[in-house]
């Protein structure tokens, strides 16, 4: 009755109080007075036949009650204990039989000797049938060794094993992912043997799993992202054990992504990488893995190569899939990718395999688009001269180790400087004078790249005013090289603006010198830049002309004065006629649109009388002189009154 009381007391104060029973003292006490009653009706009651018979009534009657009593506490006593104790009890049947969780009694033979009723719910099985079953039979295999020595560990050390996780197979051979924990009950009789009492956590290992395989792979691709990478090219290297088998890690990156993503919208790139995926994968053989280890970039782990020239051909392979027409959206793109690769090497990681193949990758990008390039040491010594170079060139201004030369600009016909060009230079403490193209993409990358242009405008401007002063009769203008990263910046205006406004140097004597590559970067950017630039009333020159793309169309949009014919033209004059063809074409198309033509890299008297015969305007080169310091430019300037050309070539 104590279970009624508990379950009233729970159902709050508006449930009825239950009517108290009388329990077996009640039942006791009053036949335990009725024989006492009847002693003190015999010692009473007067003595005579009468009075004896009633006493002798009285004391049978109490003494039937008494014995009455005494059966129903007895019964009731037996009727609690098998309550409690007997399992095929009603009650401890049904809790049994509604249980969610699983009870097993293993033998010390692995033989299962009990299943609880959970058995048919759980895994599809009777438990009778179950029993003398092995555990083999219901464990998964793989699970089987955590079983049989988590079984082992309990009897040899005679402690609690902790709880587990492990697989049961289902009568319609699916799985069932349970947490396991083991008992020892072998020296109670009713048991005698394991218990492993298990629950149900198929659901929970589900949603385990899918967060597992999202922090593992690309969510765009469904491709193992850098993470997984790194550990399944570990795992490669650690299958090897030292045999002769040859793995390569490759780094695909695609060429001009950003402008796909920054014109047509991130939906489209996405949807590009999303195809660019499907045709790598299609490329691997099934031992192969392809992972995206970030924005356009991708990881191919190759395993079990017969030589490098099969990674190389598997790179041209995905060279030649990316190349291939993709239509999205209505549009029709042809896309590059280049590709580093590294080959396994004594003492080879994950990292630096991923290391290498991303400088190869680089060293690929430099040679163009659609190019494989392979690891070697001298790509490693590069690196490493490359970071000791950016720590270097942080200080470099602030050492004074950079310093400007400049180049006369003659006129072909009378060999006169009416300009010069400044050029950048670097006199490192260990590597002596460095030119511009040895340490300017490093400035590029560091963010140094501002600091260093707005220092070259200013020193520039600062010595072109001082000639002017100087030598008012030979007025000069000052051309300065602009980069890519500072046309992007787009603080390059407000930097030309101060160069001017502390030089007091006339806009007009100043020339910006862009590549084709430059202003290709970006049209309507790069467009908006010059025009910011024009409006300061400098004037704009192409650099290295017919080295790029520049349409003609493209040069009538944007507002340049200048055309400087690359040196690579200049060198084939005179020897090679298509050269020449070229070089007069450049000169009357800048003709046509009114445009001053530059020559570069003179260095022959051959060459400069060719340029003449075409009508060049201006020219620079050793011929007339090397680069020169601010004070041998001084020098030029008051001896020879900016004569550049020789006297028997006047």
């Amino acid at each position: 009755m104590g279970n009624s009381r508990v379950k009233h007391q729970r159902c709050g104060p508006a449930a009825p109080r239950p009517r108290r029973r009388r329990g077996p003292t009640d039942v006791v006490c009053l036949p335990l007075f009725l024989p006492l009653g009847a002693l003190v009706a015999l010692l009473v009651i007067p003595s005579g036949s009468v009075g004896v018979a009633w006493g002798w009534v009285l004391a049978a009657w109490a003494g039937l009650l008494m014995a009455l009593a005494l059966w129903r506490l007895a019964r009731r006593r037996t009727a609690r204990y098998r309550w409690a104790t007997i399992p095929g009890d009603r009650l401890f049947q049904s809790l049994l039989r509604h249980a969610p969780d699983l009870a097993l009694v293993i033998d010390g033979h692995g033989g299962i000797t009990y299943l609880s009723p959970a058995a048919g719910r759980l895994v599809g099985l009777e438990p009778n049938d179950c029993v003398g079953m092995d555990t083999a039979d219901l464990v998964h295999p793989e699970d089987l060794p955590l079983l049989t020595g988590a079984l082992r560990d309990l009897e040899e050390e005679d402690a609690a094993v902790l709880p587990f996780d492990l697989r049961l197979q289902r009568a319609d051979g699916s799985i069932l992912w349970v947490e396991s924990k083991l008992s020892d009950l072998r020296e109670d009789p009713a048991v005698a043997g394991f218990v492993l009492n298990v629950h149900e956590i198929t659901q929970r290992k589900a949603i385990e799993a899918k967060l597992v395989h999202q922090a593992l792979h690309d969510p765009l691709t469904a491709l193992p992202n850098r993470l997984l990478f790194h550990r399944r090219v570990e795992e490669a290297l650690a299958v090897r054990n030292g045999r002769p088998r040859l793995l390569a890690v490759l780094f695909l990156d695609i060429d001009d992504f950003k402008t796909v993503n920054d014109t047509l919208g991130h939906a489209v790139g996405d949807e590009l990488l999303l195809k660019v995926a499907l045709r790598i994968n299609g490329c691997l053989r099934p031992d192969d893995l392809a992972a995206r280890l970030g924005g356009d970039e991708f990881g191919v782990l190759l395993v079990d190569l017969p030589s490098m020239h099969t990674a190389v051909q598997v790179a041209r392979g995905l060279v030649e899939v990316v190349a291939q027409p993709l239509a999205l959206h209505g549009l029709t793109l042809t896309m590059h990718a280049c590709v580093g690769i590294a080959l396994t090497n004594e003492g080879a990681s994950a990292a630096s395999l991923l290391r290498d193949a991303d400088m190869a990758m680089r060293q690929a990008k430099s040679q163009g688009k659609g190019q494989v390039a392979v690891f070697d040491a001298a790509l490693q010594n590069g690196a490493l001269q490359r970071l000791s170079l950016r720590a270097d060139l942080a200080n470099a201004l602030a050492r004074r180790e950079l310093f400007l030369h400049y180049q006369p600009i003659v006129e072909l016909g009378s060999g006169r400087a009416v300009a010069t060009e400044a050029l950048l230079r670097w006199q490192h403490p260990q590597l002596g004078t460095l030119l511009p193209d040895e340490f300017l993409p490093v400035a590029e990358e560091t963010r140094l790249m501002r600091p260093i242009g707005r220092w070259v405008l200013e020193r520039a401007c600062l010595q072109a005013q001082a000639c002017r002063a100087r030598f008012p009769g030979q007025p000069l203008s000052i051309s300065v090289n602009l980069t890519s990263t500072q046309l992007d910046e787009g603080a390059v205006v407000e930097d030309v603006e101060r160069a001017l406004e502390n030089s007091g140097l006339p806009p007009a004597c100043l020339v910006l010198e862009l590549t084709e590559s430059t202003l290709l970067r970006d049209t309507q950017s790069a467009a908006a830049t010059v025009h910011s630039l024009k409006e300061l009333g400098i004037r704009l020159a192409v650099d290295d002309f017919g080295t790029g793309y520049c349409s003609l169309s493209y040069l009538q949009r944007l507002p340049v004065d200048v055309l400087k014919i690359d040196r690579s033209f200049v060198a084939g004059l005179g020897s090679d006629g298509r050269q020449a063809k070229l070089t007069e074409g450049i000169v009357q198309m800048a003709r046509t649109l009114d445009m001053q033509i530059i020559a570069e890299g003179i260095e022959s008297s051959g060459q400069l009388a060719h340029l003449r015969r075409l009508g060049c305007d201006l020219g620079q080169g050793y011929l007339f002189s090397y680069p020169l310091g601010p004070e041998d430019l001084e020098d030029l300037l008051a001896t020879r009154h900016g004569e550049c050309l020789p006297a028997s070539l006047a």
